[in-house]
């Protein structure tokens, strides 16, 4: 095993040349209540600040999905867009808004939906969405809707009709197709039915560590051969069977995607969320953990309990650079490196989004 320690050094000169994305992240909507309209100062921006401090360029925000409704969802995108407007940060809608954040340096955010939930009775709806910056959908979250089956869900049936028409809404439209929380037949069937890349924002390999949101190699080759990414996600369930899982556990899951796809198809999507230790207190986390798991969108088998904590290193978005690092450490170049921290995901991005 690899020195943790000397992999988790300080050394930023190269990460901070880099464009470096993280394809999900739930903790850029932290302060925001879409139920109440409501926003917390207190907390309001302390996600993306995390993630400046990380030297990251861009980041997806999870601003909808998870069973969201259309008003839910529009009043959601309405405070962002205000979050991102106050702060002088880029609302990402193309590859030229990655660029141009990374040059002025300042901080790039897109919206991505976790679930086409708000799109369920009306798929001309993703048109509104994509208008105001919504530029990557994944059918369901974890169980069954209009569109797909879902990963946890106890059957896997595919994609619907309905799911289908979402494939080609979204390909229409140039909204990326994400394949996670998605069971295994969606996203081989999104894969048949898309004609531009399917992604995976942010799962690992269930050759790694063999848990239901983790995803077999025949679905990570089959993302890799129809030009897409698998991003490898940090929140500490999927990593292994620990509760405080290790830098290496996670690299782990980074080299098995590199080896089954291919060094062009993985990315990183650490799902960074606001119940994890150092963030929240573990009662606050508790408390919240307790409102989703009422909600059904969790259950303690597959999600676990708090606290949280991130990988080993990787605990906030702030010691993001120590991806860089861990892959350097190990042998890749700076190319491949780049490839891994943005350059994959910028690729899907420029071809479904334009430049």
């Amino acid at each position: 095993m690899k020195d943790e320690k000397k992999e988790l050094n300080e050394d930023r000169s190269i990460h901070d040349k880099m464009i470096v994305l993280d394809g999900c992240c739930p903790l850029l909507t932290w302060g925001i209540d879409p139920m109440s309209g409501r926003v917390d100062k207190a907390t309001l921006g302390k996600g993306p600040a995390l993630y400046i401090e990380g030297g990251v360029t861009a980041a997806g925000a999870s601003v909808g999905g998870t069973r969201t409704p259309v008003e839910l969802t529009r009043t959601s995108l309405k405070l962002h867009n205000q979050m991102i407007e106050d702060n002088g940060w880029i609302k990402v809608k193309s590859t030229a808004d990655i660029l141009r954040a990374k040059r002025e340096k300042t901080f790039g955010i897109w919206y991505l939906f976790q679930g086409a939930f708000a799109a369920e009775d009306n798929l001309d709806l993703l048109e509104e969405f994509k208008e105001n910056g919504v530029g990557q959908v994944a059918p369901t979250y974890n169980y069954r809707n209009r569109f797909a089956s879902g990963q946890l869900d106890r059957s896997d049936a595919g994609l619907s009709m309905a799911g289908v028409d979402l494939i080609k809404k979204c390909n229409e439209l140039g909204i990326i197709v994400d394949g996670v929380h998605n069971s295994d037949k969606d996203v081989l069937d999104m894969i048949e039915f898309s004609s531009s890349p399917v992604i995976i924002s942010h799962s690992n390999a269930k050759a790694v560590y063999n848990h239901p949101r983790n995803v077999p190699d025949d679905v990570i080759k089959a993302i890799g051969q129809k030009g897409g990414v698998v991003g490898a996600v940090g929140w500490p369930t999927f990593v292994s069977d620990s509760q405080f899982p290790t830098f290496d556990q996670f690299f782990a899951h980074i080299e098995h995607i590199i080896e089954v796809a291919g060094i062009d198809h993985a990315s990183i999507g650490m799902d960074y969320f606001y119940m994890i230790q150092g963030l929240m207190t573990d009662d606050e986390a508790q408390k919240l953990y307790d409102q989703i798991i009422a909600s059904g969108a969790w259950t303690a088998k597959e999600y676990g309990h708090p606290p949280y904590a991130y990988p080993t290193g990787l605990k906030t978005p702030a010691t993001f650079y120590n991806i860089t690092n861990g892959l350097l450490s190990r042998g890749y170049s700076v190319e491949d490196t780049q490839k891994v921290m943005g350059g994959n995901l910028m690729r899907v991005m420029k071809e479904v989004w334009g430049a």
